[in-house]
């Protein structure tokens, strides 16, 4: 708890570099904390939307006659997790970033190893 309280003090007391601009380096902060509010914002909307369907069927209808309904209901919700993926990607450059060098070091390796299984597959 102690650390994440020092960084939290860390990132409010940083003031850009100490060159005269804590004002442009305050700023930035607080771009960024409201992409960040706006982000979560949409999160809890979508989780919001995508969970209430299923929350409604539960408590109005107790003996939940229609199963088929429940399975849609639950479809929804379980897609939900994808519309996060989404919603990071959309509004987060350093998620954006950090995804696609991911996906590059992953794609690397991969084709090293595919690379290596059919050199291995021509030896038999």
């Amino acid at each position: 708890m102690e650390v994440y309280a020092h960084s939290l003090l860390l990132v409010f007391s940083w003031g850009g570099g100490g060159d005269g601009s804590s004002a442009s380096g305050h700023a930035h902060i607080q771009n960024r904390e409201l992409q960040l509010t706006w982000t979560l914002l949409l999160i809890c909307l979508c989780y919001f939307i995508c969970v209430s369907p299923i929350v409604l069927c539960v408590v109005i209808d107790t003996s939940i006659g229609n199963g088929n309904l429940l399975l849609a209901f639950n479809c929804i919700y379980w897609v939900q997790y994808s519309f996060n993926f989404f919603i990071y990607a959309l509004r987060s450059d350093q998620f954006r970033k950090a995804y696609l060098d991911y996906l590059a070091s992953t794609w690397k390796r991969l084709k090293r190893c595919r690379l290596l299984d059919l050199t291995l597959l021509s030896l038999c």
